[in-house]
């Protein structure tokens, strides 16, 4: 069906898909430090989910993994030499109808995720994964609907250097991109009055890693905790971008 497709991707280190923090998984609570609410959400709303774990085969291997995964899940390569079948089963979450399965690496059945409009949240490292993925896959970007990046390590300067990239660019600084920040307490000022969803306002030095993105404040000074903070912010964003096209 063409049902818009939301992905969760993690960021680089020890967790593994859908989790953003072992610590706050211990401690905390399942919803705060996975993916859990974001997928029950995007059920709610009849999208198709797909969860990608980068670390699946080590921190080293992770942009490797990425893209294999991705080939895999969207069929989205500008590489036909890419191999894509060995992809391990542990990389890939995919959910449809309820229903989670961990067990396929088959691109024929994750067919129901290569159509429909892409919603991304990007956390951490994984944003620069997508990043340099969107570069070398003109098919992946033209289903781009909208992104959510929660403290992302990509920069806007690999995109504007080559004139073939302008259009990720632009579209990282379009209205349908939101950048999610955690506050740095030696860094920031009156770090703690910033609640989440607050409006930071962003100076040349950051304009110049990350565009003219719009950025809010994740409320917290704790990274994992950011896709949670501002959970209903984040889909007010992809809501919007629903509803008006962007």
């Amino acid at each position: 069906d063409d049902a818009d497709v939301l992905l969760i991707t993690t960021g680089k280190g020890k967790v593994r898909a859908g989790i953003f923090s072992r610590q706050h998984l211990i401690v905390s609570s399942i919803e705060s430090s996975t993916a859990l609410p974001m997928i029950r959400d995007a059920s709610r709303r009849g999208m198709k989910v797909a969860v990608l774990d980068p670390n699946a085969r080590g921190d080293r291997n992770g942009m490797a993994t990425y893209e294999q995964s991705m080939n895999v899940l969207f069929g989205a390569t500008s590489n036909e030499n890419n191999d894509t079948t060995n992809t391990n089963e542990n990389e890939l979450v995919i959910h449809k109808g309820g229903v989670a399965n961990t067990t396929t690496s088959q691109a024929r059945q994750v067919e129901f995720l290569r159509k429909g409009a892409l919603y991304v949240l990007a956390h951490s490292a994984s944003g620069s994964q997508l990043a340099r993925y969107l570069m070398d896959s003109e098919k992946l970007m033209s289903r781009m609907k909208s992104i959510a990046f929660t403290d992302s390590t990509h920069s806007i300067q690999w995109l504007i250097k080559k004139k073939e990239h302008s259009h990720i660019a632009h579209f990282f600084q379009s209205a349908a991109s939101l950048y999610v920040r955690s506050s740095n307490e030696y860094r920031d000022y009156n770090w703690e009055k910033h609640k989440p969803g607050d409006d930071c306002e962003t100076d040349q030095f950051w304009k110049h890693r990350f565009g003219n993105i719009k950025t809010i404040w994740a409320g917290t000074k704790d990274h994992s905790l950011t896709n949670w903070t501002t959970h209903s912010q984040i889909w007010n964003h992809f809501d919007k971008c629903k509803s008006t096209g962007s």
